[in-house]
């Protein structure tokens, strides 16, 4: 058997895309209740921050679920907006200095 008749099998959470690149096929979704497990929220907090806007982005079908890709994406986000309000310096104020 030739080597281009070999068939490679392939990991069931890739494939490949029309233009060749290598894409991922099995896509992971948290549903809110999940979402709020995960934060240790409540869902009616995980629902009223999607109502206001806040949070990852969602799918609507059949009821609201959210990618984990688009959750992780938003932790991410967080941590650097968080550590870069920790790393602007402030003004020295009469309370700051020491006796």
């Amino acid at each position: 058997m030739a080597d281009s008749d070999h068939i490679q099998p392939q990991s069931p959470a890739t494939g490949v895309a029309a233009d060749g690149n290598e894409v991922d096929r099995l896509v992971r979704h948290l549903t809110q209740a999940e979402l709020a497990r995960r934060w240790r929220k409540s869902i009616r907090t995980i629902e009223r921050w999607r109502l206001r806007g806040v949070g990852p982005a969602h799918l609507n079908i059949g009821g609201v679920l959210y990618r984990l890709s688009d959750i992780e994406e938003y932790e991410r986000d967080q941590l650097r907006q968080k550590a870069a309000r920790r790393t602007k310096s402030r003004p020295i104020s009469a309370d700051d200095e020491t006796p």
